[in-house]
């Protein structure tokens, strides 16, 4: 029952190639699951989906400019709305600084003796 050395050599050659595959296989997940090359993937696939945003929001503001016209002025008014207001109402000094009349609270009315 013993087999010819030749099966026996044929064994050993595909298993010392099964081990080189298995070996380089482990060598590929080992770099691609390194921190340096996570963190190339992450930067790679943000970087395509803001490109992928801009495009679509380039494409957008040529269809519709005033669209954008309109969205850009709306962030204006947004960020300068208290700038805005205190121009509406006039209730800055001569400093740029809030009048006391607006930071000022009401003072409590005297309470009556014997009450």
């Amino acid at each position: 029952m013993s087999e010819p050395a030749s099966e026996v050599a044929a064994a050993a050659a595909r298993t010392s190639e099964a081990k080189q595959r298995l070996f380089a296989t482990l060598g590929e997940v080992q770099d691609r699951l390194s921190p340096d090359t996570i963190a190339q993937n992450m930067l790679d696939s943000a970087a395509q989906g803001a490109l992928s945003t801009a495009r679509s929001v380039a494409g957008a503001a040529r269809s519709r400019p005033w669209m954008l016209a309109a969205l850009a002025g709306a962030i204006g008014l947004f960020a300068a709305r208290k700038q805005i207001g205190h121009a509406i109402t006039g209730r800055r000094d001569a400093t740029g600084t809030e009048t006391e009349s607006l930071t000022k609270k009401r003072a409590p009315s005297p309470r009556r003796k014997g009450s």
